[in-house]
């Protein structure tokens, strides 16, 4: 890994791959295994899965947590691609790599159903039985341990007292049309109130680099609005137990969605079982509102905005927003109790809906 960064290779993938093959295979080639399963975004390693199926006949499951190959630098008007030279030799090993790997996959996991039905569109033998939906969830013993944390607020505004809401994780340029429809609306609530209420919005680990400092994309975007001096910013990422106990003591908490529809937020499930008020926005059609719309989890609103993040005029939605910054504004919205939705989205649920469909691929049907 060392020798990666003399070399200017920063991509853990790639600097992890050679260890990566040379132990999966020592560990293939001394003891038995069943099924090999690949989880992570460090899409340069899954190629070892063929290697290793054809070494020693262990088939291997992908699941995909983000896109393989995306084409979302390449629509129009899309933001210029970040990292160069590296976004265009990734992309072209996406291309070549994607569709050799999946298709001597035994299945595919994937987080969105979205991801799954670009996956049918590109290869025609990509059938439905080939690929399962099993979403991000929530852990209980995460949010209880979490409650016994200390964690200071993310670079808090002194000067007020005003209840704080509070998004948690990355912030890239597909949500800023979000995040301009939330400031350009907020900004008008709080223009036409009398008696100076008002929100205090707080944004931590929105960059993936723990060092990253200074003005980050939602302070940019509240600038835009004029409301930065509601608003504080902590670009830096910060550990997993400290991001639940921040969710669980805020007044609110918000998730923002993106322009790539089939977009499925990790943060959806923890966020919800926290059980704190929420705001999410969403593109429609998009993963992120079919997944929030039929839950029966409260006080929340769903924002839909058209497809997928163009700003509406005000309306129906619009009042309902500025109706939910009222009740923020006010304390006025209580906790709710545990909702049985979020059940099915537990970390034992989803745990186990791994292992049957693990049993079936290797053809144990006993549990």
């Amino acid at each position: 890994l060392r020798a990666g960064r003399r070399l200017g290779i920063g991509n853990l993938g790639w600097r992890a791959l050679p260890a990566l093959a040379r132990e999966g295979s020592r560990l293939l080639r001394e003891e038995r295994f069943d099924l090999v399963y690949f989880s992570t975004t460090q899409f340069i390693c899954l190629p070892l899965g063929r290697r290793w199926l054809r070494r020693f006949g262990v088939p291997f499951v992908v699941d995909l947590q983000d896109p393989w190959l995306n084409d979302y630098y390449s629509r129009p008007g899309a933001p210029r691609p970040p990292g160069g030279w590296k976004y265009r030799v990734a992309s072209a090993l996406a291309s070549a790599l994607e569709g050799r790997t999946l298709r001597d996959a035994a299945h595919v996991v994937s987080v969105s159903p979205r991801y799954l039905d670009d996956l049918a569109r590109r290869y025609p033998w990509f059938g439905p039985r080939r690929g399962t939906v099993i979403p991000f969830g929530w852990s209980r013993i995460d949010l209880e341990t979490s409650a016994r944390r200390v964690c200071a607020s993310p670079t808090p505004l002194n000067s007020t007292t005003a209840p704080r809401v509070r998004y948690l994780g990355r912030v890239g340029p597909d949500m800023r049309p979000a995040l301009d429809h939330l400031f350009r609306r907020y900004a008008a609530w709080v223009r036409r109130r009398a008696d100076g209420k008002r929100l205090q919005w707080e944004f931590a680990g929105t960059s993936y680099d723990p060092r990253a400092a200074g003005a980050g994309p939602a302070a940019l975007a509240a600038r835009a609005a004029g409301v930065e001096d509601h608003l504080s910013e902590q670009a830096g990422r910060i550990a997993y137990l400290d991001s639940l106990a921040l969710l669980r003591s805020s007044d609110a908490n918000l998730i923002l969605g993106s322009e790539d529809s089939g977009y499925s937020p990790s943060k959806i499930w923890p966020l919800l079982a926290c059980g704190r008020p929420w705001l999410a926005i969403a593109g429609q059609p998009s993963v992120l509102a079919d997944w929030l719309r039929p839950l029966a989890v409260a006080p929340g609103h769903l924002e839909t905005l058209p497809g997928p993040l163009a700003a509406p005029e005000p309306g129906p939605d619009g009042d309902a927003l500025d109706t939910w910054f009222e009740r923020i504004a006010l304390r006025d919205a209580t906790t709710p109790p545990p909702s049985d939705d979020l059940e099915a989205y537990e970390a034992k649920s989803l745990a186990e809906r791994h292992a049957r469909l693990f049993n079936r691929l290797i053809g144990d049907d006993s549990s």
